[in-house]
C-alpha cells in the first residue's frame, strides 16, 4: 500500500506525501490474493478500491478549502484510466458522441485513445477492436463551426498539450476558452496527458 510517502532528505529533514492513487481493492483474477475467499459465483470481476483514511482527510480538505463541500473526489488508478471513468460517466449522463478536439492526447486506455488524435497510431493499443469505436467519436479541427450539439455526449480537450511537450495552444478561432459556453446539457472533460480529468 503506498497511501504515504516519506522522503528524507540528507540533512535528516523530512516530508510526507499523500498519494492519490492509492487504494484498497481485490480482484477475481490474475493476482488475486490466495487468502481471499471467492464465491461459488462471483457477480463481478473488480471489487471496487476502498481509500485509505488519508484520501478522506484530504478529499474532505480539498472541498472545503475550494468552498465545495456538496462535490466528491474521485481518486483514480492513473490518468488514463481517470479519462476512462470521466468518459464512462459523461456517456451514462447523456449518452452520445464524444467530441474531441483534434490534436489532444487523452490516454491508452480504448475509449481515452479513440478521442486521441495525437500519436495515436505508436500505441500498442491502436488495433482493430479500437479502430470498431471511432464511430462513436467526432472530432473538432481548429477553426471549425457549426457543431451539431445535439448528439453530443461530451466535449473532451486537452488545455496544455502534453503529448506535445506541454506547449500551451494557441486560440483558434472558433473555439471558445470556456467550452462549456457551448451548452448547458453536455459535458466538458479537460485532460491533460495522464494527469486525470476536470467535470
Amino acid at each position: 500500500m503506498n497511501a504515504n510517502l516519506t522522503l528524507s532528505r540528507r540533512d535528516g529533514s523530512t516530508e510526507e506525501f499523500t498519494d492519490l492513487c492509492s487504494s484498497y481493492g481485490a480482484v477475481n483474477f490474475g493476482h488475486c490474493n490466495e487468502d481471499i475467499q471467492l464465491p461459488a459465483q462471483p457477480g463481478c470481476d473488480l471489487v471496487a478500491g476502498i481509500y485509505p483514511p488519508e484520501a478522506e482527510r484530504f478529499a474532505r480538505w480539498l472541498t472545503n478549502t475550494l468552498d465545495l463541500s456538496d462535490f466528491r473526489v474521485l481518486f483514480q488508478v492513473g490518468g488514463s484510466f481517470a479519462v476512462s471513468t470521466a468518459l464512462s460517466l459523461a456517456q451514462r449522463n447523456r449518452p452520445g458522441k464524444i467530441l474531441a478536439i483534434e490534436g489532444g492526447f487523452h490516454g491508452l486506455g480504448l475509449d481515452a485513445l479513440s478521442a486521441t488524435t495525437a500519436q495515436r497510431s505508436m500505441a500498442l493499443h491502436e488495433t482493430p477492436v479500437r479502430q470498431a469505436l471511432t464511430s462513436f467519436v467526432e472530432v473538432l479541427k481548429p477553426g471549425e463551426m457549426g457543431v451539431d450539439w445535439s448528439g453530443i455526449s461530451c466535449l473532451i480537450f486537452e488545455p496544455i498539450q502534453g503529448a506535445r511537450g506541454y506547449v500551451p495552444r494557441p486560440r483558434q478561432p472558433g473555439l471558445s476558452s470556456s467550452p462549456m459556453k457551448f451548452s448547458a446539457d453536455f459535458t466538458a472533460l479537460a485532460t491533460s496527458a495522464f494527469r486525470g480529468i476536470w467535470a
